[in-house]
């Protein structure tokens, strides 16, 4: 699934998704369409493996945004309440508590894609800091896309944490999300796609338009 990130009116960035579901496998890359002060370069990817349950078990992401430059691996280990991350570049690495039930944001995207998940209360890991999100259903309508037409089911989510610390950096993809002052709405059509998604922070909103879905 490819997608153009729209800002300000602005083509800003091409995202796309690829999925092996059979595998329990997601891939997003994310590259700038264009540059200056307000839209910094971003070259960005993300891979997740997650188990049944869509619990991730390694998520690694390359990071090229701007000046920064960084390779970052968080594996979960599950049975121990668990998770060690670490950066290539500055050789950092920790380990932090999680519950029972966390997830990355591509983790839970796939699951609430796939018709798995709904309305409720979920703990999302955001650089190494746990937040509570809050889903509520909006309704199901028809978006139009450059691809067709989807009937989808439309979810907001709200952001909360009690142990967020400011990161050594902002992926500007994921973790710009993570703000209580974010709203995010998923528009999904239970089978595994993505039909509309959009961002709000403040004043300023971003959206993802899909525009090709792959075989």
């Amino acid at each position: 699934m490819d997608y153009v990130v729209k800002a300000m009116g602005l083509s800003v960035a091409s995202l796309s998704i690829e999925r092996d579901p059979a595998a329990g496998s997601l891939s997003v890359k994310t590259k700038s369409l264009i540059t200056n002060a307000l839209f910094p370069s971003i070259d960005n990817t993300y891979t997740v493996t997650y188990d049944q349950n869509y619990l991730p078990l390694r998520y690694n992401r390359t990071v090229r945004q701007d000046k920064l430059k960084d390779n970052v691996s968080t594996a979960y280990i599950h049975s121990q309440g668990l998770a060690k991350e670490s950066h290539t570049i500055s050789k950092d690495s920790i380990s932090y508590q999680i519950g029972p039930a966390v997830r990355d944001f591509f983790s839970f995207v796939a699951m609430l894609s796939d018709g798995k998940a709904g309305s409720g209360i979920y703990e999302l890991d955001a650089n190494s800091s746990i937040w509570k999100v809050d889903v509520s259903y909006i309704g199901t309508k028809d978006i139009k896309t450059d691809v067709g037409k989807f009937t989808a089911k439309g979810y907001k989510l709200s952001f909360s944490s009690a142990t967020h610390s400011k990161p050594p950096y902002v992926d500007m993809v994921t973790h710009n999300l993570f703000h209580k002052n974010s709203k995010v709405e998923l528009w999904v059509d239970g089978k595994g796609l993505v039909a509309k998604a959009s961002m709000k922070k403040g004043a300023v909103g971003s959206t993802w338009e899909l525009k090709e879905i792959k075989p």
